[in-house]
């Protein structure tokens, strides 16, 4: 990455980190590793587009709490520091450093007086796993990046919680 680049090649947000993730993934000597999972980023308005109503992650098992807020599919890079020369493993830990960070909306749930036409239709769509399909989706894009940035040889290895173990990945 150079930081003496043309305005223009780092447009956006998502430029940004799409170029940082492109120079760490070919800098890596063997394999990288991915570190990713959904994250809610808390909203109070209910009329910004996409705020849902959710449970709270940081809640008790003995009482939900709920949250408006919006979901995002989160992958980093893990950086390990210490295979730097002069570095010990104690002294400094390893990093994790985004390189995505995109919205993953769920299926909206129809309300009570729904048909059963669209009952049917919601339930079709939680069976799809959009939000599962889209982080495999953004794993496939990863790839491409790296191989493109010439990391074509180097594995990529990625650390998901078990709500993505199911047909898709």
């Amino acid at each position: 990455l150079s930081w003496d680049a043309e305005p223009d090649a780092l447009q956006g947000p998502r430029a940004f980190w799409q170029a940082v993730g492109e120079f760490l993934l070919k800098r890596s000597r063997v394999h990288r590793v991915l570190a990713g999972d959904h994250t809610h980023l808390r909203k109070t308005g209910r009329h910004i587009a996409g705020v849902q109503t959710m449970r709270d992650p940081m809640s008790p098992a003995w009482h939900v709490n709920l949250i408006r807020g919006l979901r995002f599919f989160h992958l980093a890079v893990i950086v390990s520091h210490w295979r730097l020369e002069g570095n010990e493993a104690s002294e400094v830990p390893a990093r994790a450093i985004p390189v995505r960070f995109e919205p993953s909306p769920t299926v909206k749930k129809p309300g009570k007086k729904a048909t059963a036409e669209d009952l049917a239709s919601y339930k079709k769509a939680l069976r799809a796993r959009p939000s599962t399909v889209q982080a495999r989706r953004e794993l496939e894009e990863l790839r491409e990046d790296a191989d493109a940035a010439g990391g074509a040889g180097h594995t990529i290895m990625a650390v998901l919680d078990g709500g993505f173990c199911n047909r898709v990945f």
